[in-house]
């Protein structure tokens, strides 16, 4: 893929069917063994581009959406960092630097607007990738704390 021929630049709001598409499938071939549907993935983007619109960027490759990466800048009591980050890549596009692309982009613009000190997201542990991705552009896992979770009745129940 020739880097000049990519064009990275906020999505549009009339673009998030198509980006939803392309969520919708990158999660599900992600190993996490998500169950999106196109409606699900939609209102996911829909929540993305409401909330940090401004670091929801997509890359377009030959006039059509590529791939996309949005988050969350949070505030913290030392710097805002980037949360919940997620970088999705049409499978046509995978494996040729594109989410690359997209992350430097994507942090130039966080620490520049924000002045984001770090960057937390989360990668699923049955597959190789991404994780050994994220580990290799310089993200670890975390050992000081645990990604846990829980369903919300079962939790009322145990509380009651």
């Amino acid at each position: 893929m020739n880097n000049e021929n990519i064009e990275i630049r906020p999505v549009h709001e009339n673009e998030l069917d198509t980006v939803a598409g392309i969520y919708k499938e990158a999660f599900i071939s992600s190993g996490f063994e998500e169950g999106w549907t196109d409606e699900t993935a939609k209102q996911k983007v829909e929540f993305l581009y409401k909330l940090q619109p401004d670091l929801f960027l997509i890359a377009i490759c030959d006039g059509q959406i590529a791939g996309g990466i949005a988050s969350v800048v949070k505030p913290w009591w030392t710097k805002p960092y980037i949360s919940d980050l997620d970088i999705f890549i049409d499978l046509n596009f995978q494996g040729k630097g594109l989410g690359k692309i997209l992350l430097k982009r994507h942090l130039e613009e966080a620490i520049e607007k924000y002045g984001i000190e770090s960057v937390e997201t989360s990668a699923a542990l049955k597959t190789e990738f991404p994780l050994s991705w994220y580990k290799r552009i310089g993200l670890q896992p975390i050992t000081k704390a645990v990604y846990i979770e829980g369903k919300a009745e079962e939790i009322l129940k145990k509380i009651k």
